[in-house]
């Protein structure tokens, strides 16, 4: 047995460090959690254990694909990035026409230089966020910058309130500390929408409507306020307190509650425990991705200040951090040479600026692009079923007169490319992998062999940079690796030893408290808006939530469901010709798809939900439903304000 001291690059914010075991013939044997690593702590969870059966999948993309004549042949490496080298050419004198769109499939420091490599092109890229820009900006307008502390604090609080996360499916470490911290009889309150398979984590469940969090943040603040539990230096620390106590003077408790469907009861427990410092708050991301989703985040953010805690170990608002943060990336900034070469003048935007489209508005706003995009590079995410709007996403891919993909599989987005180049998995390419949620840095080896032709990402972009005139050049990995870890003090070779490196801050963000602000205060909201009527025609909100078994759309094809499940409560007005266990269309204003309708007895009856990722070229995608909309900071997804009805599937022969 070969045993590879590895990690997780998998868009998770565990952020894993793994040991795997192979035979001889590289067969995996085990797979399991560093025991070693202080947050990782020797175990894993089910998406990484299913992975060799990806890893080893007979319909993974082995060899690079070209279009031709309506079907996808074989072509050499030396055919595909010759071609991408001459139509990149074509374009480097308005790179407005070259578009770049990378997601987060796939995390580490070398998959950072592809943004990089086509920023110092000139070509257009992506803003905004599929994922949680909200509440990072949120959170930025608040403190001054996005920033959290050692998750292992929360074993000091004396109440943590779980505003959202789902912790049976989404950081089981976490799930784990919280499951540790109440043992040891620390209060936890879980706030969500009933979607959430919190019972095991929680001393108390509190249920509010979708996206109406803000209400009931405010609610708890008004209380804390009215029966003197505010932290009575708050506003010493508070840039704008008066302004929000007089924002909550305008509303009652009453009609705070109302809007978020939450009980008195519920108000003041949370005000108890907030009252009771230190109180950790742990934000979800899912709460932010409704139109609001950014100032429900600043209203608990507002709370965990309010109350006192902030900047203390024990308290704080955890709710992400840039896996960047730790490295330096000098290596891949762009000399002024590079911007002259690349043709950054008027012609790339107003004032000499790169052009952007909104990654959450994608369909439309490749539509509307002018001068049209002629050629898209795509790595790291399957955009159209990720995208909201997905047929809508693909209709303007298709349009494109030359698409590159970077990927591993015939998803939704590799099947309308020109060009499909096999691209390397976790396990199979070394890297080095920081957590948006921990602060450990972990170097992640390669345990296993790329299979058939398949290349890593920063490989390809030397190759395909070495052949444009004039030539485009990345580091050498390792220097690469060596300059960026500089700013951490870590050593690669020690790195490569020991598989991690633990920069856990030994104070709390925000100490004192001070804020990372100009002023070094908070900035509280100061605005409450109103949750917008559902359309006439579709009483249900769709929630679209994540898999405990996969990764976005990381779903091998023969793990898709025949007919997608849709979840609803006990009280869902079921139309005539459907029912639990039966096939039924749902439909919201871009069209229907067919699902099997499931319940789910802790719902509301206006509620749906269905874990995404599956495809829709095997039935699934429910994304095509969802509209383009974004959310108030970030500019976000906001995936959640789709509306949808359930319609009888017409019986055979009428």
């Amino acid at each position: 047995m070969t045993t590879t001291l590895t990690a997780c690059s998998l868009d998770c914010p565990d952020g894993c460090s793994v040991l795997i075991k192979t035979s001889r013939d590289g067969k995996l044997s085990s797979l399991r959690g560093n025991p070693e690593h202080p947050f990782t702590q020797g175990f894993t969870c089910a998406k990484i254990r299913r992975i060799a059966k990806r890893l080893n999948h007979p319909e993974r993309i082995l060899h690079p694909l070209r279009r031709q004549g309506g079907k996808f042949l074989r072509v050499s490496w030396d055919e595909a990035l010759s071609e991408c080298a001459e139509r990149i050419s074509v374009l480097r004198s308005d790179p407005r026409g070259m578009l770049h769109i990378q997601g987060s499939g796939a995390q580490g420091l070398l998959k950072r230089a592809c943004r990089s490599f086509f920023a110092r092109l000139g070509a257009s890229g992506t803003q905004g966020s599929l994922c949680n820009a909200a509440g990072a900006e949120a959170c930025r307008t608040d403190f001054g910058a996005l920033d959290l502390g050692d998750p292992a604090d929360i074993l000091k609080s004396s109440s943590i309130i779980n505003w959202g996360r789902d912790l049976s499916r989404s950081s089981i470490h976490l799930g784990r500390l919280v499951a540790k911290a109440r043992k040891a009889g620390v209060r936890v309150v879980s706030v969500g929408t009933g979607a959430e398979d919190n019972g095991p984590f929680s001393s108390r469940l509190v249920r509010v409507r979708p996206g109406t969090d803000r209400f009931l943040a405010a609610a708890v603040a008004k209380l804390l306020w009215e029966q003197g539990g505010m932290d009575p230096d708050a506003p010493e620390f508070c840039a704008n307190l008066g302004v929000f106590l007089e924002l909550l003077k305008t509303r009652s408790l009453t009609s705070l509650l109302d809007e978020c469907g939450a009980t008195c009861d519920d108000a003041a427990t949370l005000a108890a425990c907030y009252g009771r410092r230190p109180t950790a708050t742990l934000i979800g991301w899912g709460l932010q991705r409704y139109r609001l989703g950014g100032e429900s985040v600043r209203f608990i953010n507002a709370l965990a200040a309010v109350s006192g805690s902030m900047g203390v170990a024990g308290g704080g608002s955890f709710y992400s951090a840039s896996p960047m943060r730790h490295f330096d990336l000098g290596l891949l900034a762009e000399p002024p040479e590079t911007a002259e070469l690349a043709g950054l003048s008027a012609r790339a935007g107003p004032g000499g600026q790169r052009r952007l489209l909104d990654k959450a508005a994608l369909g439309g706003e490749l539509a509307r692009a002018d001068p049209p995009v002629e050629f898209a590079w795509i790595n790291g995410t399957n955009i159209v079923n990720q995208c909201a709007d997905s047929l809508g996403v693909a209709r303007a891919l298709e349009k494109i007169p030359f698409t590159v993909c970077v990927e591993a599989f015939p998803t939704d987005t590799a099947r309308r490319c020109d060009l499909i180049l096999p691209c390397s998995l976790v396990f199979e390419t070394e890297d080095i992998v920081a957590s948006f949620l921990h602060h450990c840095v972990n170097l992640a080896q390669p345990a296993f062999a790329p299979p058939g032709e398949a290349r890593d990402d920063y490989s390809i972009l030397r190759d395909l940079g070495s052949r444009l005139d004039p030539p485009l050049t990345l580091p050498h990995p390792e220097r690469f690796m060596e300059a960026a870890l500089a700013r951490s003090g870590v050593d690669l070779e020690d790195l490569r030893r020991k598989g991690f490196a633990d920069l856990t801050p030994a104070r709390p963000p925000f100490e004192g408290p001070r804020f990372a602000r100009p002023d070094g205060k908070c900035l509280l909201p100061e605005e409450l808006h109103a949750e917008t009527p559902s359309p006439e025609g579709y009483p249900l909100r769709l929630l679209s939530l994540i898999r405990r078994e996969a990764i976005h759309s990381q779903i091998p094809p023969e793990d898709h469901s025949s007919l997608p499940s849709l979840r609803v409560g006990p009280g869902c007005p079921l139309p005539p010709g459907t029912g639990f266990g039966r096939e039924a269309w749902l439909v919201s204003p871009l069209g229907r798809m067919k699902v099997r309708i499931d319940l789910d007895e802790g719902l509301a009856p206006d509620l749906a939900v269905y874990r995404r990722g599956d495809w829709m070229a095997l039935g699934g995608g429910v994304n095509r439903l969802v509209p383009e909309v974004l959310s108030d900071m970030g500019r976000t997804a906001a995936y959640y304000e789709c509306r949808v009805r359930l319609e009888p599937v017409a019986c055979r022969g009428l």
